[in-house]
């Protein structure tokens, strides 16, 4: 805008010079034309000094990026950062006898996080995560109850130990895309249908040691272990010794990956439930497409089969996604297997924060006892063999 105006002056002062020299040679003391260009060439110089001086002005900055995460990349400085989310909803849910209209929490958190440069190639890396509630604090008292750890990283990969979820829960790109209780990976291929073999692989250990390599050419992998350091004295589960690892390759258009998981006396004693997980998933322009595969066996008769798959398109900032899974049963005729079916619509506000409203609902065998939705703070305990559930809620995403 200042430029135009600087051209218009310029144009008017020309204009005028000219009109008094064409005026004034009519007068006594006529102006010649090596006096009107000299005057020109002044105005050109102030002209020219105005367009400097302009120049030399400071360009408005740039909106600060987001700040990277601490502890998961960030090399050659050390600091650490507070991050979490808040993830709530109202929903409507039926254990398929009861309905009732609840407040949900879906895996709202706090934590720090963080690195010190050690020198030698090697940085230290930890974090500390809590699980929090904000409409009931009687889910909100345990500290570090989610995934923490003390670590070291170097060139060879990052080995620490702590409270982490196993590498076969975290094999999931692109295939898990749905949240809360509408996600068919957490309750199907993670066993949790699958009641009558005690299959539950959608786990968080405690006192474990893990290790992740570094991606090289896309690929990657982890290995997780647990000790028993209850020597089978007590039931909680938690404490079993646990052997988790997967191996993953992932282009960014598209990505394979396969994880296993043996859980020892978790069922029956002397005996250990195993757990063998496949993906793929494809991503193409607004599209996302995924597949998972798992088999769960307790070495006590038990065993089954379980499938799903899961898309999602995006269209500006409205995502809609849905997911279809299918528990096996655990014999012959046990008809204890179901379906699942969950979709979900999300407007994306921004990078932070989202709205979605989703529904998902169970079709259970006849002898069925695992199919119910727990992902929420707010869960029914128990469903009666056959009864088929079902979810229905909107809710907001906040991450910071």
């Amino acid at each position: 805008m200042r430029t135009r105006k600087i051209e218009d002056f310029r144009r008017s002062a020309v204009a005028v010079i000219c009109c008094a020299a064409f005026a004034g040679m009519s007068a006594p003391a006529v102006a010649s034309e090596a006096d009107v260009m000299k005057k020109i060439d002044a105005l050109q110089a102030e002209i020219n000094a105005l367009k400097a001086q302009m120049a030399a002005k400071p360009a408005m900055a740039p909106m600060a990026a987001e700040p990277a995460s601490l502890g998961s990349g960030v090399k050659g400085k050390s600091g650490f950062e507070w991050y979490g989310m808040l993830d709530m909803g109202l929903e409507s849910n039926d254990d398929g006898k009861v309905n009732r209209t609840v407040m949900q929490s879906y895996s709202s958190r706090i934590g720090i996080r963080g690195q010190r440069v050690l020198g030698g190639g090697v940085t230290g890396v930890y974090q500390v995560e809590t699980k929090v509630a904000p409409d009931s604090s009687d889910n909100s008292k345990a500290f570090a109850s989610r995934n923490s750890y003390l670590g070291l990283r170097g060139a060879l990969g990052t080995i620490a130990w702590g409270t982490h979820d196993t590498p076969l829960k975290e094999l999931k790109a692109n295939v898990k895309m749905l949240e809360g209780n509408a996600d068919t990976m957490e309750h199907i291929i993670h066993g949790k249908a699958n009641a009558a073999i005690g299959a539950n692989f959608h786990t968080r250990p405690m006192n474990t040691l893990q290790y992740w390599s570094p991606k090289f050419a896309g690929f990657q992998a982890k290995l997780a272990y647990s000790p028993d350091e209850i020597q089978g004295a007590a039931p909680d589960k938690t404490l079993r010794k646990n052997l988790s690892s997967s191996l993953e390759y992932n282009s960014g258009m598209w990505n394979v990956g396969v994880a296993t998981d043996s859980k020892a006396n978790y069922v029956v004693a002397g005996k250990d439930i195993t757990a063998l997980k496949v993906i793929a998933g494809l991503k193409l322009n607004n599209w996302t497409l995924g597949t998972a595969f798992s088999q769960v066996d307790n070495d006590a008769g038990r065993k089954a089969n379980n499938w799903m798959a899961s898309g999602e398109y995006v269209m500006g900032q409205y995502v809609f996604k849905a997911n279809y899974g299918v528990a096996g049963e655990s014999a012959s005729n046990a008809q204890d297997g179901g379906k699942m079916f969950g979709m979900e619509a999300d407007y994306v506000w921004d990078k932070q924060t989202m709205i979605y409203l989703y529904y998902a609902n169970y079709a259970a065998g006849a002898k069925a006892v695992g199919f119910k939705y727990d992902a929420g703070e707010n869960a029914y305990k128990t469903t009666a063999a056959g009864d088929d559930a079902r979810v229905f809620g909107l809710a907001v995403q906040y991450k910071f």
